[in-house]
Parts: structure tokens; C-alpha cells; sequence
């Protein structure tokens, strides 16, 4: 049988004081932590080397959880299995598999030791309790309906990082949620030209579009936004709303074409 590599998880059974843990964690909900769990997924090519991996990092200070703290206290003692449990949840052939399991089985035990579920959008690489891998299968959580809402309030790529923390998951998610289109302007326009029409359609005036489009979602167009982003991320160029609007017009229709001069010869 091919064998890349195992998923594994070890369990602490006992505190630090060697008190049984009769209840279950809840990992991260709302943006806080309100216990620090018991359960460590992983992988590993090799479990025992693994294993030695654990044992020289109990104990350090870099590493102040109750897992490695218990785990320091009954390293040295041969009955470290009434402390600890350790389970193998797949076996995999390939890196990708790999890799996509070990994904898999954090969310699920994450899932299931917590009855709000697992909170991605504020817990962005995983607790550091039960794994934290940087790979291609780790995810944000970022849908698509929050990206719009910030992209339609006018948004630049900076205020989106600043926000959501990782140009990565960004860089994945706009090309896949819009078309393959990474343009935050191109997105914006696109977004915005069926309401354009409507307005053209209904006869209005410039700030009259521009009061319905605000009040239909598009806070790019609204000064006070602009302003609060301005606080936020400062250092983010922006142009003014009328530039703004001009260019959308002109990425939807075209620009203007200039009249040709006509030339008078002898006055004719």
C-alpha cells in the first residue's frame, strides 16, 4: 500500500493536576476564546518523530497552554498514556490527500466540541490548540455577500486586507467570486451598471442617481463612507466621488466621442 503520511489525534485526558477532563471544549467563538481545548489534530509522516516534536516544545515558554504544560508535567513519567490518548484518523497516499485531511478533521473536531460552531472569519488559522497549517488547503472564511457589501461601500484592495487580515485569501476569492476579474474597479463598475440603467431609464438627474444608488447599497458614492475610510487607512490614495463617478460611466458606456472641428475655407 502507498503511504505518504497519517492524521492523528492526541488527546489530553487529565489537567495538569492530573484531575480527569470531564468536559468539552469550546475552542473560539466571537472573537474571544472561552477555553482552550484538548484536542490536537495533526499530521505526520512519521508519529514517533512527531511525538519528540511534542516533548521538546513542552515546557517552553512560547508554548503556554494546558496541553504542552501537561504534557511537560508527565513527560518523564512512563505512564504518560493515563494522561494521553493518541488515535490515527486516516491513513493517505498522497500529499494532496494528505494535506486536504488533515483540513478536514480540524474543522470537524472543532465543529463538534462546540455547539455555535467554529467561528473561521475571526479564528483565521485555525486555534493553535489543535493545528495551524499554511498551506493550500487552509481557508478563510470569507464569502462572497460580505466581500460585496465592503467592495460596494467603495473599498480599496488595502482597506479589504486591512480588514480581513491575509492578501492571500483575497487573492484567491475576486477572480472566483467575480468572473476571474481582480480589478476592485472593473468589479465595482460591473456591479453598479444594472442600477445605472434604471436611473438613465427613470430620467434622473446626476444626484438624484447618485442619492438612489447610495440608498440602494453602493456606499462608494457616499461622502461620510468615504470619510471613514479615509480614518481608517489613510494611506490609501482614493479619488474624489465625481472622479469616480465619471469613470464608471465611461467604463460602462464609453467615453464621450469628441465632435470633429469642421474647418471653414472662404466662407463656406
Amino acid at each position: 500500500m502507498n503511504y505518504y503520511g497519517s492524521i492523528y489525534k492526541i488527546t489530553q485526558i487529565t489537567d495538569q493536576n492530573g484531575k480527569k477532563i470531564s468536559y468539552g471544549p469550546v475552542l473560539y467563538y466571537d472573537g474571544q476564546i472561552i477555553s482552550r481545548g484538548f484536542h490536537r489534530i495533526g499530521r505526520a509522516i512519521s508519529i514517533e518523530h512527531r511525538l519528540h516534536n511534542y516533548f521538546r516544545n513542552a515546557g517552553d515558554p512560547n508554548w503556554n497552554y494546558p496541553f504542552h504544560n501537561t504534557l511537560n508535567k508527565y513527560k518523564k513519567v512512563g505512564t504518560i498514556s493515563k494522561y494521553f490518548k493518541i488515535k490515527i484518523l486516516a491513513i493517505c497516499k498522497t500529499e494532496r490527500e494528505y494535506k486536504a485531511t488533515e483540513y478536514f478533521w480540524t474543522l470537524y473536531t472543532n465543529r463538534k466540541n462546540n455547539k455555535e460552531g467554529f467561528d473561521l472569519e475571526m479564528n483565521q488559522n485555525f486555534n493553535p490548540i489543535i493545528g495551524s497549517r499554511f498551506d493550500e488547503f487552509e481557508k478563510l472564511y470569507l464569502p462572497k455577500t460580505k466581500l460585496t457589501v465592503d467592495i460596494l461601500k467603495g473599498f480599496e484592495f488595502s482597506d479589504l486586507e486591512l480588514k480581513y487580515k491575509s492578501k492571500k485569501a483575497l487573492e484567491l476569492r475576486l477572480p472566483k467570486y467575480y468572473s476571474k476579474e481582480r480589478d476592485l474597479f472593473k468589479i465595482k463598475a460591473k456591479l453598479v451598471a444594472p442600477y445605472i440603467n434604471k436611473c438613465l431609464k427613470r430620467g434622473f438627474s446626476r444626484e438624484e442617481a447618485k442619492k438612489y444608488l447610495i440608498e440602494s447599497g453602493f456606499g462608494m458614492f457616499d461622502e461620510n463612507l468615504r470619510s471613514n475610510l479615509n480614518h481608517k487607512n489613510p494611506k490609501q490614495n482614493r479619488e474624489s466621488i465625481e472622479h469616480l463617478f465619471n469613470r464608471v460611466l465611461d467604463y460602462i458606456y464609453g467615453k464621450p466621442k469628441n465632435t470633429p472641428k469642421v474647418k471653414v475655407v472662404n466662407g463656406t
